[in-house]
């Protein structure tokens, strides 16, 4: 009984690994590749994973500044984020992590594109605290019900 349970943890375990796993371009519908390479393309270093019914790829703009979209097998753009500099960010997200997260330094930004809306993820540090993920939406507001995108 306890064998059959540990082979079964095993052969769940394997499942969820392999429903977020890097696969090779060939692997990705024509669709798909179409709706990135229309959006970047001169790009044809993407790295690409099956994340459930979407494509994620990541693209490499230059050494400094990757995108990552995620694309459903239609081919539609479901949300797109890229790394953008910390002298990007609105006045009002700069002010709202000024005012609620002073003792913290923002170690990386990026900009997420979901539709129409903007949000700005940004991870805070400090010394001697736990590191903090936050999302802000464009307006400076910290918006939990959008979650972190690693």
């Amino acid at each position: 009984m306890k064998e059959k349970f540990v082979g079964f943890l095993v052969v769940a375990g394997l499942l969820t690994a392999c429903s977020n796993q890097q696969i090779s371009s060939s692997k990705v519908p024509s669709v798909v590749l179409n709706a990135i390479s229309e959006q970047f393309p001169a790009k044809d270093d993407v790295e690409w994973k099956k994340l459930g019914n979407l494509y994620e790829a990541e693209i490499d703009l230059n050494d400094s500044m990757d995108v990552t979209v995620q694309v459903t097998e239609a081919g539609q753009v479901m949300m797109q984020k890229q790394d953008i500099a910390t002298a990007e960010l609105p006045a009002s997200v700069l002010s709202s992590i000024q005012a609620q997260y002073a003792d913290y330094t923002i170690d990386e930004v990026e900009k997420v594109t979901k539709g129409s809306t903007v949000y700005y993820q940004l991870e805070l540090e400090a010394s001697g605290k736990k590191d903090k993920k936050i999302v802000l939406s464009a307006d400076g507001k910290e918006d939990s019900s959008t979650a972190f995108w690693d």
